[in-house]
C-alpha cells in the first residue's frame, strides 16, 4: 500500500482486510503474539520515510522488504531492506491503553531529525500484524501509513503447505510506466521472465531465474504464512530489481519491477516500472512413463508450440493476442519434441524434466525482402492437479534488413494439442 494522508481508521480497516485475506490458522485473541518474526514484501513507491531514513533519490521509486523481529519482552527489531542498504530501527513496544483483550495494541515512539516516526502495532484474531506509521513534523504536518507482515513459519510440520521439490515460477511484465503514467494498451514492449523457487525445511527460500529483460536474477526470503515469500530479487550487474510477495501455491500476485536507463536495452532503453503478476505451481518431475507436460497423450501429434507478439504483423493486441506462429508437435515420452516436415520455421524444443526449464529456437518470419531471423526462447512448466502449462519468452533485436519491427518480444506457450473442431 502506498503511504497517503489517510485517517487512522482507514490504515487499521485496510490493514484488517488484508489480514482476513490471509490463509493462516486461527489464533485466539488476546496479548500481542511476542517471540514472532514477521515479513512483507513493499512493492510500491516507498515515500513514508521517517526523517531519519536516508533514502537516496535513486532509490526513492523502489519497493523494500520489510521484517520485524519481537521478543517475549517487547523488544523489537525493524528491518527495511531496499536494494542498496538496509534501514534498521530498535526499541521497545509498549501497550497503548486503549489495547483490550480482543484487539491488542502496541507503540513505540522513535525519534528522528525534524520530527517523531510512531511505531504502532496491532495483531488481528488470525496472528497477521499491522505495522503502521504515524510521522509528524515540527509543524503539525504528517504521514500515516501502514503494512500487514504475516508470521514467518517453517515448511515442515505447517498444515497449509504442500511440501513440493520446489516451485515454478512465471513473471508477466505489464506496461511500463514512465513519469506516473500508463504506456498504451498496445504497446508491444511487454516480456515475461521465469525461475524456479526452492522453499527450504526452515523456511527460508531461495529464487534464481531471469527477468522479463533475459536479464539474471536471484534472491532469498522467508516462508511466511500468507504462503507467500517477501523477496527482493536484484538483476545482474544490481542495477534493476523486482519486489513481491511470491506466493508458493497456485495463485498469481502482482510485482513491482524498477529498470535502470541503458542504451543497450533494446526493449525498454529508458528504463521505468513495470507492475506485472507472479504465478507459481509447485513442480515434481515427471515419472517414467510421464510426460513432461501433463494433459499430453500417445498421439501422432499431441502438443502445440505458439508464438505471441503484439509488434507482429497479424498477432492481434496485448490485450487480445492471437498467436502469429502455432504449430503442433510430437512430445515423446523421453520428453523429445519432433516437428512434421518441412519445418520451415525450424522450430526445436528441448525439456528439462528435472527442473522443469524447456529451452527452443525459432526462425522468425518476415516479408521479402525481409530476411527471418533465428532467435532462442525459455521457459518453465507449470503443474496444477490434472494438467498443466508452458509459458515462456523471447527477446529479438533483428538485424538490418531482418523481420518486419525493429524490436521483438512475446510469449511462448506449449500446450496440448487439439483436434480441430473440438
Amino acid at each position: 500500500m502506498k503511504i497517503q494522508s489517510l485517517p487512522k481508521t482507514s490504515v487499521k480497516r485496510s490493514l484488517a482486510a488484508l489480514a482476513l485475506m490471509a490463509a493462516s490458522s486461527a489464533v485466539p485473541a488476546g496479548a500481542l503474539d511476542l517471540s514472532a518474526t514477521l515479513a512483507t514484501a513493499i512493492n510500491t513507491t516507498i515515500d513514508f520515510a521517517p526523517a531519519d531514513l536516508p533514502i537516496p533519490a535513486s532509490q526513492a521509486p523502489h519497493g523494500a522488504v520489510m521484517e520485524m523481529s519481537i521478543t517475549e519482552s517487547g523488544a523489537f527489531t525493524l528491518r527495511v531492506q531496499f536494494p542498496k542498504f538496509t534501514y534498521r530501527k530498535t526499541g521497545v513496544l509498549i501497550e497503548h491503553e486503549s489495547s483490550t483483550p480482543e484487539e491488542p495494541f502496541y507503540t513505540a515512539d522513535i525519534p528522528g531529525s525534524g520530527g517523531v516516526a510512531g511505531i504502532h502495532v496491532e495483531r488481528y484474531v488470525n496472528g497477521i500484524v499491522g505495522v503502521w506509521w504515524d510521522i509528524s513534523d515540527e509543524n503539525g504536518g504528517g504521514l500515516l501509513g501502514g503494512y500487514a507482515l504475516a508470521p514467518t513459519i517453517r515448511r515442515d510440520g505447517n498444515a497449509n503447505y504442500t511440501p513440493a521439490a520446489y516451485n515454478t515460477v512465471f513473471l508477466r511484465a505489464g506496461p511500463i510506466l514512465q513519469d506516473g503514467e500508463n504506456s498504451t494498451p498496445d504497446d508491444p514492449k511487454l516480456g515475461t521472465g521465469h525461475g524456479s523457487l526452492i522453499v527450504l525445511p526452515s523456511g527460508r527460500s531461495i529464487f534464481a531465474g531471469v527477468l522479463p529483460d533475459g536479464k539474471h536474477v536471484v534472491g532469498s526470503g522467508p516462508l511466511t504464512d500468507f504462503l507467500s515469500v517477501p523477496i527482493m530479487l536484484e538483476a545482474s550487474g544490481g542495477k534493476d530489481s523486482l519486489v513481491c510477495n511470491m506466493p508458493t501455491m497456485v495463485i498469481e500476485d502482482t510485482f513491482q519491477w524498477y529498470k535502470s536507463p541503458s542504451t543497450h536495452d533494446p526493449i525498454w532503453p529508458a528504463g521505468g516500472q513495470l507492475g506485472g503478476w507472479v504465478s507459481t505451481a509447485p513442480y515434481t518431475p515427471p515419472a517414467s512413463g510421464e510426460y513432461a507436460v501433463r494433459g499430453v497423450y500417445d498421439q501422432p501429434l499431441n502438443a502445440t508450440l505458439e508464438f505471441l507478439a503484439a509488434d507482429r504483423p497479424g498477432a492481434g493486441t496485448s490485450r487480445d493476442p492471437v498467436p502469429f506462429l502455432s504449430q503442433p508437435f510430437r512430445l515423446k515420452l523421453n520428453h523429445q519434441a519432433v516437428f512434421p516436415a518441412p519445418n520451415a520455421a525450424k522450430l526445436d524444443v528441448n525439456f528439462h524434466p528435472q527442473t522443469g526449464f524447456f529451452t527452443g529456437s525459432v526462425k522468425l518470419p518476415a516479408t521479402p525482402p525481409l530476411k527471418p531471423k533465428k532467435v532462442s526462447f525459455s521457459g518453465v512448466v507449470k503443474q496444477y492437479e490434472n494438467d498443466s502449462e508452458a509459458e515462456g519468452f523471447y527477446l529479438a533485436d533483428p538485424l538490418p534488413g531482418t523481420l518486419d519491427v525493429p524490436q521483438v518480444s512475446g510469449l511462448v506457450r506449449i500446450l496440448p494439442y487439439v483436434l480441430p473442431g473440438e
